[in-house]
């Protein structure tokens, strides 16, 4: 990723940063264990936006030490207030700073020197900030080099390539009213890339730090939490959002219809719309040639090809499994074979 990279875009701007851009960060920061509120969360990612020149040199696997900041034993940032609030706010941003700088934070990241998986816990840094609410007012962020080098560390593939990264809108992100409309957007944006992922809710509850107590039944976390997130994401501008209230996003159990399995999210989008409709015809095109399909099997299907259900790495996969088995034999009717595989495959309840 190059300093070209970043993208403009149409959502209103944010004091303190001249015009809205895309962030890139690992996915074990998007995924470090924290219980930070709204404030937190804003003071994060203004860590993270200021850490980007370094981030991106790391994310090409370009050295990043060279850089100013990295000079001296400590990583010093200067986080003005007037990016995470309104001046009416500051005294509750100075208090999730004191918090901030004492909460832990468990922050997975790959050594390295030596390439080996390591644990980190403690706090983030340390805080210093003027005890006076000033509109000119920052809050130096004093980080050391070992915690600043845990979050800068990208994953690399076996072709050298850096993976398992989230790329976001700074604005979305600082314009949010809610910690967790900040999380929700962060971890479908995690799956930009793959289009959909499955998650189970104590899994969700423990990603977004909400005890398993506290909404006893799930519609009552829809309600309050996703609802509300997904509205957010519709209507601030952001590059994706999801749709908890699609039929397909609740899969329940299959030998106990009351029980949850997972949650369904589809990362939805104009730009993955506009590819996924263009995949859409190349799978129709694969059923064509090789299942001999007609206008009335694709009718018989059509909700597999719906924007939220139909997922084109998902589907190859399958169609090339059933296209083994019917080369192997095992498969008689290869055309209902392959119909009922897809509707197992992406419409089972």
């Amino acid at each position: 990723m190059r300093r070209s990279d970043v993208v403009k875009t149409g959502a209103t701007p944010t004091i303190g940063v001249p015009e809205p851009c895309y962030l890139i960060q690992p996915n074990h920061v998007t995924f470090a264990k924290r219980e930070y509120d709204l404030y937190q969360e804003k003071i994060y990612t203004e860590m993270i936006r200021q850490l980007q020149d370094a981030l991106i040199l790391s994310f090409n696997h370009q050295a990043y030490k060279q850089l100013e900041i990295f000079q001296d034993d400590k990583v010093v940032l200067d986080i003005s207030l007037s990016a995470i609030s309104t001046p009416s706010q500051y005294p509750k941003v100075r208090q999730s700073l004191k918090k901030m700088a004492v909460q832990p934070i468990v922050l997975d990241y790959i050594d390295p020197q030596t390439n080996q998986p390591r644990e980190r816990v403690g706090g983030l840094f340390i805080a210093d900030f003027p005890k006076t609410s000033s509109y000119r007012g920052k809050a130096k962020i004093i980080m050391d080099r070992m915690v600043a080098n845990a979050i800068l560390t990208f994953k690399i593939n076996v072709n050298g390539q850096s993976v398992h990264y989230t790329r976001y809108l700074y604005n979305v992100v600082m314009n949010a009213k809610s910690a967790h409309h900040i999380n929700l957007y962060r971890l479908i944006s995690s799956w930009k890339k793959k289009g959909f992922f499955t998650i189970t809710y104590p899994e969700l509850l423990a990603y977004l730090g909400i005890p398993e107590h506290q909404y006893k039944k799930f519609y009552d976390f829809q309600r309050r939490v996703l609802i509300p997130a997904q509205n957010y994401l519709k209507e601030c501008g952001s590059d994706c959002w999801f749709d908890c209230e699609h039929e397909n996003f609740i899969v329940y159990d299959q030998d106990d219809k009351r029980k949850i399995a997972y949650l369904n999210f589809r990362v939805i989008s104009k730009k993955v719309a506009k590819l996924d409709m263009n995949k859409v015809t190349a799978a129709k095109q694969l059923l064509h040639d090789h299942f001999g399909f007609n206008d009335n099997d694709f009718l018989e299907i059509e909700e597999v090809f719906s924007p939220y259900n139909f997922v084109f790495e998902r589907f190859t996969l399958k169609a090339n499994d059933v296209w083994k088995m019917v080369n192997e034999g095992r498969v008689t009717n290869k055309k209902e074979y392959i119909k009922t595989a897809l509707k197992n495959e992406f419409l089972r309840e």
